[in-house]
């Protein structure tokens, strides 16, 4: 299993995908119902730690080491705009590595580079967030504040 293949993976757990023709066909079994648990969780596993996080440490990565948003299958820099959505995503998903996978620093450090771009950058004095910015951190397009529960 590769990055390309490993969300496709995905319909096996769903009824829903399955149903409409993304999952396993009708009459197979999916690997979790063949008792494969075990299995799929390696396969998941060495499929994010071995392909996926790899591919965007070498390439998702800017020389700030800050996070990029958008890249091709090959690694190729799609473009300067930083998404703010995306980078708190990966924000949170170096940090969970960190936290519960293994102590690794340079995924510390992705988090850490990524999340002060964000909190010098994106959010403004009035709790409003820049939608994108450039990688200098000027503001690309607007600001808007997450609306929250009273």
């Amino acid at each position: 299993m590769n990055r390309r293949t490993f969300l496709s993976g995905a319909a096996l757990f769903s009824p829903a995908l399955a149903a409409c023709g993304r999952g396993p066909k009708k009459g197979q079994p999916s690997p979790l119902m063949a008792g494969n648990l075990e299995t799929i969780r390696e396969q998941y596993r060495s499929a994010l730690l071995d392909d996926i996080v790899p591919f965007w440490e070498a390439h998702g990565v800017g020389p700030d080491g800050v996070l990029r948003t958008g890249i091709t299958d090959d690694g190729v820099p799609m473009g300067d705009v930083r998404y703010t959505y995306s980078l708190a995503r990966g924000v949170w998903t170096f940090s969970a590595l960190f936290n519960r996978v293994e102590k690794r620093r340079r995924w510390l450090d992705i988090a850490h580079n990524t999340a002060r771009f964000l909190m010098g950058n994106a959010l403004d004095g009035n709790g409003e967030w820049a939608y994108s910015l450039d990688p200098a951190g000027r503001v690309l397009l607007g600001r808007f504040r997450f609306p929250h529960a009273d």
